[in-house]
């Protein structure tokens, strides 16, 4: 596995942020969808940051991603502004979408923002995009591609359109991964990630919403270990 930074998705409480803070991971998601188990509300997300952006100033380019899909523009705006007022470094949001919008409404909030892909998104159009920096890719799907012999293909397409942006550092790769993934090996030959993301899921928890901070460890240290071959 190349070398890639390590992000966790989904984070809701202190002591979750705290520990992987010492596991030297810098990349740090909240989910902002209400529908979602992870969510969190905007006032728990504040003191979060509160808490810890002293901490992270020590650290080089950490960055807070806020999770969003299907809400409304002016949800979307109070909270990256709230968010940036309460953090010493702005230039550590980035905003993250899973839905399926178009490229002028992600434009329109001003501020560096990754989606997750889904096959009838017009990449060109995201990639001419001043704003758009990332594409977050579910390993899930990658592994139906593989087992159905589309993977190559589905590279081969994808370099076509982005390969200058992802030389380039415009765009980030981001491989979407669960705890349990068996990732086939030669996923890495072919794609070259910049950004590895691992959930809070009842895969790390004790019950609902009790982190098992052992397990997220467990798991850090492999997938760290990995990316050191």
């Amino acid at each position: 596995m190349k070398s890639a930074r390590i992000r966790i998705d989904g984070i809701y409480d202190k002591r979750t942020l705290a520990s992987i803070f010492n596991h030297q991971v810098i990349d740090y998601q909240f989910d902002l969808r209400p529908r979602s188990f992870n969510f969190i509300q905007e006032h728990k997300l504040l003191d979060i940051i509160r808490n810890v952006d002293n901490l992270l100033l020590g650290r080089p380019s950490f960055r807070y991603f806020l999770h969003f899909a299907g809400e409304q523009d002016y949800v979307i705006t109070k909270l990256a502004s709230d968010v940036k007022k309460v953090i010493k470094q702005n230039d550590a949001i980035i905003l993250e979408f899973s839905d399926a919008k178009e490229v002028d409404f992600y434009d329109s909030f001003g501020t560096p923002y990754f989606c997750h892909y889904h096959p009838l998104m017009k990449l060109g159009s995201f990639l001419a995009s001043p704003y758009f920096s990332g594409l977050v890719v579910p390993y899930s799907h990658l592994e139906g591609l593989h087992e159905q012999g589309m993977f190559h293909n589905f590279v081969k397409n994808l370099l076509q359109v982005s390969f200058g942006a992802l030389e380039s550092g415009k765009m980030e790769l981001v491989l979407a991964l669960d705890w349990d993934s068996n990732v086939f090996p030669s996923i890495y030959d072919f794609l070259d990630f910049s950004l590895v993301s691992l959930p809070i899921n009842n895969k790390v928890e004790v019950c609902y919403r009790n982190v098992d901070l052992g397990g997220v460890e467990t798991g850090l240290r492999h997938l760290q270990s990995l990316s050191q071959r």
